[in-house]
């Protein structure tokens, strides 16, 4: 209306209306972002939620069970030793818990002189 009432110049619109759609292409850019971080913040409390449930079973744990472990570990991965046929080096765990799906604990086991195995 303002630019047809030449109360705006044609140069002045044109340089408005590019400055309108920078903004805008920011901000759907923004948009998609925010959009994308608010999924993962939502799958996360799913897991947190999911977590609180399992756990509110198993409040006063007396023995560690099968149901137990499969409630809260997803997967166990024991790699091979780094030296072979070694009774002193340990084995490198992965642990992928249930409530923690996108990521994994690392444990490397080493042997004392008693046999039994410290974590690092």
């Amino acid at each position: 209306m303002d630019r047809s009432n030449g109360k705006i110049t044609d140069e002045r619109y044109d340089m408005l209306s590019e400055n309108f759609e920078k903004e805008q292409s920011k901000l759907k850019a923004k948009l998609k972002e925010l959009n994308s971080q608010f999924g993962e913040v939502k799958v996360r409390e799913k897991s947190v939620s999911d977590f609180i449930s399992k756990a509110k079973r198993y409040v006063t744990i007396s023995k560690v069970t099968p149901e137990l472990l499969r409630a809260f570990i997803e997967r166990i991965e024991v790699h091979e030793k780094a030296v072979k046929r070694s009774r002193t080096c340990g084995n490198h765990i992965v642990i992928y818990f249930t409530f923690h799906p996108d990521k994994a604990f690392r444990l490397d086991g080493e042997m004392d002189e008693l046999g039994m195995t410290k974590f690092a």
